[in-house]
């Protein structure tokens, strides 16, 4: 039993991942990922996986990573997902990079992640702020839920940017909400002075790092889904809980991250300079 307050087993999963596996392998086929195991289900214990060690060795798609040699895992077809399923995996959580470029940024990732008493509806009008804070800088983004209590605001670029300039700029934007809209946002990571505020955390995008990936089930009971959306459905009406392995069926991409697929943005020295980056 993977879910027991759902009675979801690992096969429910494994339907799932298969049915939405066509639409998810365009945003993270031939991406390195880290994946979540929960072998005995979300009661038990879990633990986080970059390497496929002897587990997966010589099961699922790898990669190798030049700078050390070790191989990462990866995920290029749907057996590949399935048989992660097999060995327990709920979450996967993909680079913010491809395969033939993992010495560059291909997007970075804005992660709102609110204090436990702001609402949703708060967090849908905050990423609504940096939507336009982005806008400014005359960078697109696109959103997905996480399949918890906040949203993901990511924006593509073609494969130029190194990882201190990329994990730099989404600093930089960080900071300037926070200082501009310090009663909603803040960029350090304390619980303390989380309350009432969004954290925008900007800490997934170095080389390595990972966020959970669209369409990805959560270890969580009822076993949300991050579903990426288009801007228009981010409203005070949305509510993340709504998506879950038993209500999202076969899916297509939203029109704006299918039109991302070929955005080439750029993070030029003008724009870090009108960002703030230092």
């Amino acid at each position: 039993m993977i879910d027991p307050t759902t009675g979801t087993t690992k096969l429910g999963v494994a339907r799932y991942y298969e049915r939405v596996a066509e639409t998810l392998l365009l945003d993270m086929g031939d991406r390195p990922v880290a994946v979540v195991r929960n072998p005995d289900g979300i009661t038990g214990e879990s633990f986080f996986q970059r390497h496929p060690q002897q587990t997966l060795k010589g099961r699922i798609s790898t990669v190798k990573n030049p700078e050390d040699k070790e191989e990462l895992l990866a995920v290029r077809t749907v057996q590949d997902l399935i048989t992660l399923v097999q060995f327990g995996v709920l979450e996967i959580h993909p680079w913010q990079t491809h395969i033939d470029t993992l010495d560059k940024a291909d997007r970075f990732i804005l992660d709102l992640d609110p204090a436990p008493d702001v609402p949703f509806a708060a967090v849908t009008l905050a990423a609504r702020l940096v939507r336009k804070r982005l806008d400014d800088l005359g960078l697109r983004s696109i959103v997905k839920t996480t399949g918890g209590k906040g949203l993901h605001v990511i924006v593509p670029l073609r494969p130029a940017a190194s990882w201190p300039v990329a994990k730099g700029f989404a600093r930089a934007i960080a900071d300037g909400l926070a200082r501009d809209e310090p009663k909603i946002f803040l960029a350090k990571a304390s619980k303390a002075a989380r309350k009432g505020r969004i954290y925008v955390d900007y800490l997934r995008n170095d080389r390595g790092s990972t966020a959970v990936g669209a369409y990805c089930v959560r270890a969580r009971p009822g076993l949300p889904v991050a579903m990426p959306l288009d801007w228009s459905a981010v409203t005070e009406k949305l509510q993340p809980a709504d998506y879950t392995i038993e209500t999202v069926g076969k899916v297509a991409l939203p029109k704006e991250w299918k039109a991302a697929r070929g955005w080439r943005q750029g993070l030029d020295a003008k724009r870090r300079k009108s960002a703030g980056m230092k």
